[in-house]
């Protein structure tokens, strides 16, 4: 068995089918008990002797052993999947993950917070989390009666990841459907990174002037563009960014190698961000399609 010193306490987690015995000689102790499957509770121990075998769990459980004053033993027994293939946990919030210790390579655990509901799924690298599954968000927002030549974020196409999310990813794709009404501008695509809440004042990840010319009553153009997360601080195009045109297209894209762009660390909370500008002071209305996509 294993001791826990008086004063003490550890965080012990049982893999499925497994269990933990705990013993003391009478003092003052407690076990708050967080199953996977079922609810938390918590058995507070004392003035007696006490021994107790906790499980087995249906697909494991986390156990919070904390020792006041009693000489406290206790001991996991059990050939569930968590020495060889990692333990299950959650649900819990991106932060709420951030937080967990004792992490074995191999654990999971199941986001609530982003992704598509009941949430998705992170399996641990020894270091960092690591998403098992591309995640799609979608971001429509329409920006009416714009008037003037300045550069246009909309907080409505902007995706707001948390800190250190991007870890989890090895690439960006950004797919974007832009509209513009009216015949008096040509549109510039803009698309931003970084940790400013003032948009235009990130990082230039890709700016495609003249994306939508002048003249034309109705415009539509699509385009999609990819970046490889080289590292914590720089992003870097998968080749050539391109446009597909789908109405009234205007520009074929950039064809040359894309050079890298240094960022915010992406331990930081970041803003990923696509915009425009207008050529003239016109009243054109554009609106913007967005749907960003990770790649782990």
């Amino acid at each position: 068995m294993t001791t826990l010193a008086t004063g003490a306490n550890v965080t012990v987690s049982v893999p499925d089918g497994g269990t933990i015995t705990v013993v003391t000689n009478g003092g003052a102790a407690s076990v708050t008990v967080t199953p996977i499957v079922g609810a938390v509770y918590t058995d507070n121990i004392g003035p007696n002797p006490f021994r107790k075998r906790y499980g087995p769990f249906t697909e494991g459980a986390s156990l919070l052993l904390s020792n006041e004053s009693a000489y406290f033993d206790y001991e996991t027994s059990g050939t569930g999947t968590a020495a060889s293939a990692g333990i299950f946990r959650g649900p819990y919030t991106w932060a709420g993950a951030q937080a967990l210790t004792s992490l074995s390579v191999g654990d999971t655990v199941r986001i609530t917070d982003y992704g598509t509901a009941p949430g998705a799924f992170f399996i641990w690298s020894g270091s960092v989390w690591i998403a098992m599954q591309p995640m799609r968000f979608d971001v429509a927002n329409r920006v009416a009666g714009v008037a003037q030549t300045a550069e246009q974020m909309p907080a409505g196409c902007n995706l707001a990841l948390p800190a250190n999310f991007l870890k989890a990813f090895k690439a960006i794709e950004g797919e974007f459907l832009i509209r513009k009404t009216g015949t008096a501008d040509a549109l510039t695509l803009i698309t931003r990174i970084g940790t400013s809440a003032i948009l235009t004042a990130n990082q230039l990840l890709w700016s495609q002037g003249s994306w939508i010319t002048s003249g034309a009553n109705t415009m539509r153009d699509s385009a999609r563009a990819a970046w490889r997360i080289e590292s914590t601080t720089s992003l870097r195009a998968y080749g050539a960014l391109s446009a597909t045109g789908m109405e009234g297209q205007s520009s074929g894209g950039t064809t040359a190698e894309q050079a890298a762009v240094a960022i915010s660390d992406i331990s930081n909370a970041l803003n990923l961000s696509v915009g425009c500008s207008l050529a003239a002071a016109g009243t054109d209305v554009p609106a913007f399609s967005v749907i960003w996509t990770l790649i782990p």
